[in-house]
């Protein structure tokens, strides 16, 4: 079974040109597992610069050649040296969107990747915009002041739980009402209070702070420990019986001071392999 999911993003910050910035596709070998990804391809129109657009969609302040300093940690620490090698490379796919990133997290939470991803389809078909990108569909992410006017019984009828429902929308209100938006905390210089601030935001614990830290903001040193992805690739990893506990892993991770949340993708990429 093949599954393509299809989306547009739009960049807020280009002017002059079409809403639809660059469309990426993803194509999923079996939606069981979120890195069974077969093509991740890029479609950028010509008149733009290509590297923008990469760099908007990855690693934003990490060389797109070279050396990087985060390999070089990895090649020297006992869990992460053979991960590097086999996936040298590999980069942080963001999502550049905060509600996007925010809800996601907020879907997924305590229930089955299949099932998230159904969720999130069912989301997007039903509240999101359809663009048609050169003969292709593409979908946008539902807009925050759009969510914030519906009911919470529409999300109860995609079979949202209750409190899912209810967090979404006040999500979706406290960005529409400007007290949460991605410019006030990309200007915060302090990383804790960035993530205190997300905390703040009913529905947001602890994963889903580094989680959206990590994926909206780039910030290479969130660290999702509580992460039950990143348990298990350790646990494999390391030949454990049980998984670590979040204290073994924070323990671990004082060697990735700076780069935890490299070493974090690493260890998820890990297990793709796992599942093949």
């Amino acid at each position: 079974m093949q599954i393509q999911f299809q989306k547009g993003v739009v960049e807020e910050e280009l002017q002059g040109f079409p809403s639809i910035a660059f469309a990426p596709t993803f194509l999923f070998s079996n939606i069981d597992d979120a890195f069974r990804v077969a093509v991740f391809v890029i479609q950028v129109d010509q008149r733009r610069n290509p590297d923008r657009f990469s760099r908007f969609l990855v690693d934003d302040d990490i060389a797109l050649s070279g050396r990087r300093p985060q390999d070089e940690m990895a090649r020297q620490d006992k869990v992460l040296h053979q991960l590097v090698q086999n996936y040298y490379g590999l980069r942080i796919i963001r999502i550049p969107d905060l509600f996007e990133a925010l809800t996601w997290a907020i879907i997924g939470q305590q229930i089955n990747l299949p099932f998230a991803y159904t969720l999130k389809k069912r989301f997007v078909e039903q509240f999101g915009e359809k663009l048609v990108y050169e003969g292709t569909v593409f979908w946008l992410y539902p807009a925050f002041d759009k969510i914030a006017a519906i009911d919470i019984n529409e999300l109860r009828s995609l079979q949202f739980t209750t409190r899912k429902a209810e967090y979404i929308i006040e999500v979706a209100k406290a960005m529409a009402t400007g007290q949460v938006t991605k410019e006030s905390l990309r200007h915060m210089n302090d990383r804790q209070h960035v993530q205190k601030t997300l905390l703040g935001i009913r529905g947001v614990g602890l994963w889903t702070a580094d989680y959206v830290m990590m994926k909206c903001f780039a910030d290479p040193a969130a660290f999702p420990v509580a992460d039950v992805g990143l348990q298990n690739a350790l646990k494999s990893r390391l030949g454990l019986q049980r998984k670590p506990t979040v204290d073994e892993i924070m323990d671990l991770g004082a060697n990735w001071e700076g780069w935890q949340a490299y070493a974090t993708f690493y260890l998820w990429r890990s297990l793709y392999e796992q599942a093949v």
